[in-house]
């Protein structure tokens, strides 16, 4: 599928079929999402409906897709779908609600969506595309689980190039239970989450020639058992929490050539996971680390945890002038992290 020079704006999420390539035209295509709006239910709905009883549905339509949850509770509980159809008081759903939702923890509706996704599909790619998050036009964004402003899950053999996004109200780029992808010369930049995140049992993925910037959490998150991940020449500048974040689960993963840079927290951190979920088996060669850890951090590098069997290999390591801050901190919980 071929997109011509445009500036659209949607209301709704493109969703990739298996087998379906995305092409547009570089920056001359745009793809915008529009304002946000929240629908409060209109009382308690449970588990499996495949509807929502709402206060109003003005502006709502068939084939629309949104994003519904609590006030209490987010991650997979939250509910992404398309609506089937809308009625006084009501909306259909193409798949039943993933949580109970009580009234008195304030669930609503959002017309909050990735702008384009892929479903528990086979070999799909997005190509030469702008994406425009409109952030300041949500009152609410999507939850990293369930949605970004590129999002994949469940989906084996996955190509990202040459996508520049920003200003997404969540996630920039986001997939989970996925395998064997490339994300190459990408920009991801001022999203209200992470630059990119690979998340939830995802393997076989490379990241190459990719940005990230000015996120309002890590540039780079690793989730929870995202194995077997390679990010090489990459940079991840300005962002808020980490240039580089791994944690629960995240092993075997490889991170060569990359550049951290003025993060608000350390360049690289390995998060205070223990046992039986540490970080483990994972190299960082070649990065180069200056000016990070400017408002939170104990290093550029901190390795907390039980953290083990970890390579830090050939890093060049510049801190902040004026900070007395250390270049590596290993906590005396982690064993075996490896310096060269």
């Amino acid at each position: 599928v071929i997109l011509p020079e445009m500036d659209l704006v949607l209301d709704r999420a493109i969703q990739l079929r298996s087998g379906v390539t995305l092409v547009g035209q570089g920056r001359r295509t745009i793809l915008r999402h529009a304002p946000g709006r929240v629908y409060p239910f209109s009382g308690y709905h449970n588990y499996g409906m495949h509807d929502a009883p709402l206060e109003f549905t003005d502006g709502l339509a068939p084939g629309m897709t949104v994003t519904m949850r609590d006030r209490v509770r987010g991650g997979f509980y939250e509910t992404f779908a398309r609506i089937t159809w809308v009625e006084q008081g009501w909306v259909g759903l193409d798949r039943g609600l993933h949580s109970d939702y009580r009234q008195d923890e304030e669930p609503f509706l959002a017309t909050s969506f990735p702008l384009i996704y892929a479903e528990n599909a086979r070999n799909v790619a997005v190509r030469s595309l702008t994406l425009d998050g409109n952030r300041t036009q949500q009152p609410v964004g999507i939850g990293a689980c369930r949605g970004a402003a590129l999002y994949l899950i469940g989906t084996d053999g996955f190509t990202v190039e040459d996508v520049h996004e920003a200003d997404f109200a969540g996630e920039g780029l986001g997939f989970q239970m996925c395998a064997h992808g490339e994300i190459r010369d990408c920009r991801f930049v001022g999203n209200a989450g992470n630059g990119y995140h690979p998340g939830a049992g995802s393997t076989g993925v490379l990241f190459e020639h990719c940005e990230s910037q000015n996120n309002e959490l890590a540039g780079f998150f690793f989730c929870v058992r995202a194995n077997h991940i390679t990010v090489r020449g990459c940079s991840f500048v300005e962002n808020r929490v980490a240039g580089v974040s791994v944690g629960t689960r995240d092993c075997y993963n490889l991170v060569e050539d990359c550049d951290m840079v003025g993060n608000e927290g350390p360049g690289l951190l390995l998060r205070p996971n223990v046992r039986p979920v540490e970080v483990h088996s994972c190299v960082f060669r070649g990065c180069r680390l200056r000016e990070n850890a400017r408002s939170t951090g104990r290093a550029q590098i901190d390795v907390l945890g039980d953290a083990h069997d970890v390579i830090l290999e050939a890093n060049e390591i510049q801190g902040l002038a004026g900070e007395e801050k250390a270049g590596i901190y290993v906590a005396p919980s982690a064993r075996g992290i490896w310096l060269d």
